[in-house]
């Protein structure tokens, strides 16, 4: 029987939606600005280290949150959050900062790094889950290639991910996938390792 993705493998997992992992939860941050926040914004607005001014990407609490809390999603851009966040005062919810190089949601949605894609990386992390040669890790709350030298391009992530955020060049594949495919007489460079 084949899965969704196409694939009889025992290794594969049926993809679904993703699910917040709020044990991997960040730093709370206050609805309150600072001084500095302030100051760092105006100088931001002044072209003063605008560049720069961007927090971690992470999961953060405002107020209380519980596991049915809204989740809002911002880009990494300083000024981006503090005005999300400012407006959340007296409110309980997570707020998801996506890793946009630094740049506002706008121009961040512009450029492809605000997108579904960035938002099932940070939240998934199923290719980490399927890889049979443990090419990703989840580094610091998100899954990121971390072997890329043992990547054979089998596909199993490519297969699984609900969101087509992954792509994967044909190159060898992985060699269970050539063998299986010569069984049945045919070449097939999407075949999964784990059939």
């Amino acid at each position: 029987m084949k899965n969704s993705c196409g694939c009889s493998g025992a290794g594969c997992v049926e993809p679904e939606l993703p699910v917040i992992d709020r044990a991997r939860v960040g730093p709370s941050l206050s609805t309150k600005l600072t001084w500095r926040d302030v100051v760092g914004g105006w100088a931001a607005r002044w072209g003063i280290r605008r560049m720069n001014y961007s927090i971690a990407p992470d999961l953060h609490r405002i107020g209380k949150p519980t596991r049915e809390s809204e989740v809002l999603v911002t880009a990494n851009y300083k000024l981006t959050v503090d005005v999300v966040r400012r407006e959340l005062k007296g409110l309980d919810a997570w707020l998801l900062v996506l890793d946009t190089r630094g740049v506002n949601v706008w121009c961040a949605a512009g450029k492809g790094t605000f997108g579904t894609a960035e938002l099932v990386r940070r939240l998934c992390g199923r290719c980490h889950e399927v890889c049979p040669h443990a090419v990703f890790s989840i580094v610091g709350r998100k899954a990121e290639v971390v072997a890329r030298g043992s990547c054979m391009q089998c596909g199993a992530c490519r297969m699984n991910c609900g969101e087509g955020a992954i792509e994967v060049s044909s190159g060898v594949g992985c060699a269970q996938a050539v063998v299986n495919s010569l069984r049945r007489g045919k070449k097939d460079d999407t075949a999964c390792c784990c059939e």
